[in-house]
C-alpha cells in the first residue's frame, strides 16, 4: 500500500488527469480506505485541492464519518489544516459554519443511572468539533467570532493542562 501511496502522491503533485480520474470515481466513496488514498494525494499539495478538501470534509460529515475514531480523522484534520489558508474567504466561512454544525450523537449522550435514576451527561460532548477547529491554524480560525468563541470553550474543557 506505501508503493501505491506514493504514486498516488506523486501523480497528485503533478496534478496528472489520471489522479483527477481517480479524485472523480471515489470522492463520493463511502470507502474510508478510498478515502484515506484520496486524502494522502491531497495533501501532497493542499494548495491546489484545497476546495476538494472542504468538499470531502462535508461529504463525510454528511455520511455520519464523524462518528469514527480512526486513520481517516487524522488524515482529514491534517488535510484541513494544510488548505484551509488556501481557501477563498467566502469558502472558508461556509466552511466554519459547518463545522460549527457538527453534532455527533454519542457525544451528546445522555444516560440514567439504573439504581438512582439520576441522568448524566456524556462529558464529551463537542470533542470533535475541538479536534476539528484545533486543526485550523489559529490566526484563520479566530478571523471568524463564533468559531473563535466556541474554540475558547472547548479549550477550557478539554484543552492540555
Amino acid at each position: 500500500m506505501e508503493i501505491f501511496i506514493d504514486v498516488l502522491e506523486k501523480m497528485a503533485k503533478e496534478e496528472n488527469p489520471l489522479f483527477k480520474e481517480h479524485i472523480a470515481k471515489f470522492s463520493r466513496s463511502k470507502s474510508s480506505t478510498q478515502l484515506r488514498l484520496l486524502l494522502y494525494g491531497y495533501l501532497a499539495k493542499p494548495e491546489s485541492y484545497a476546495t476538494h478538501i472542504a468538499k470531502l470534509t462535508v461529504f463525510i460529515g454528511r455520511n455520519h464519518g464523524f462518528e469514527h475514531s480512526d486513520k481517516l480523522q487524522y488524515l482529514l484534520r491534517k488535510a484541513i489544516g494544510e488548505a484551509f489558508s488556501y481557501l477563498e474567504v467566502q469558502e472558508r466561512k461556509k466552511f466554519i459554519e459547518y463545522l460549527l454544525s457538527i453534532n455527533i450523537p454519542r457525544e451528546s449522550g445522555v444516560f440514567t443511572e439504573p439504581g438512582t435514576h439520576k441522568k448524566h451527561i456524556f462529558r464529551g460532548h463537542g470533542r470533535t468539533l475541538y479536534q476539528y477547529l484545533s486543526a485550523i491554524p489559529q490566526d484563520k480560525l479566530f478571523e471568524h467570532f463564533k468559531a473563535k468563541q466556541r474554540f475558547q470553550e472547548l479549550h477550557r474543557k478539554f484543552g492540555k493542562n
